[in-house]
């Protein structure tokens, strides 16, 4: 679904060039320039909320009583969400 945003954004004239130098390099609009940066700005957000999801949740795991669920899996095994998986739909 695309959307068109009308906003009148105020840029510093050197940041206009530099955005400018961007769309050139990269061969492409200056739209598709701010776009790009903040999709991959977003994507790294994104990326920052699950890992930190991810460490709260091994966090809780480690400082609660043992698992006999995850005590099958040996502690270094980086495949143990996928054998999980594997095992829902068995």
């Amino acid at each position: 679904m695309a959307a068109t945003v009308r906003k009148n954004f105020a840029f510093e004239p050197i940041v206009v060039e530099h955005l400018e130098e961007l769309a050139k390099d990269m061969k492409t609009s200056l739209t598709q320039v701010v776009q790009k940066l903040i999709e991959d700005r977003y994507e790294e957000i994104e990326r920052q909320k699950k890992l930190k999801a991810f460490t709260d949740l091994t966090k809780i795991i480690k400082e609660s009583k043992p698992n006999p669920f995850l005590e099958q899996f040996a502690p270094d095994d980086p495949k143990v969400i996928q054998k999980v998986k594997a095992m829902m739909y068995e």
